[in-house]
């Protein structure tokens, strides 16, 4: 399955995040083929592989929850400073 930028996922296998969703907001193939993902999720930056989640939605409305996670309406500018921002304050 090919995720995109955006998409809204939920962690289905995997020790950790089980059942959590968020927004993808970054997707990077490795050497070996391997896709890894940053979502966005429950306000922290977390780090799943694309084989343990799935599209949660495929409808046109998210629910009050899901919205709690998402950023939306952002320039790309402003998502990149948002988002260094973030990534960021994960790290330190």
């Amino acid at each position: 399955m090919i995720f995109k930028i955006g998409d809204l996922v939920r962690k289905k296998r995997g020790s950790s995040d089980l059942g959590q969703t968020g927004v993808v907001f970054e997707v990077v193939t490795n050497a070996v083929g391997i896709s890894i993902m940053k979502v966005l999720s429950e306000n922290r930056i977390r780090t799943w592989y694309s084989e343990h989640v799935m599209i949660e939605l495929e409808e046109n409305e998210l629910s009050d929850e899901q919205l709690e996670n998402v950023c939306g309406g952002m320039s790309p500018v402003t998502f990149s400073k948002w988002r260094a921002e973030v990534l960021n304050n994960a790290k330190g």
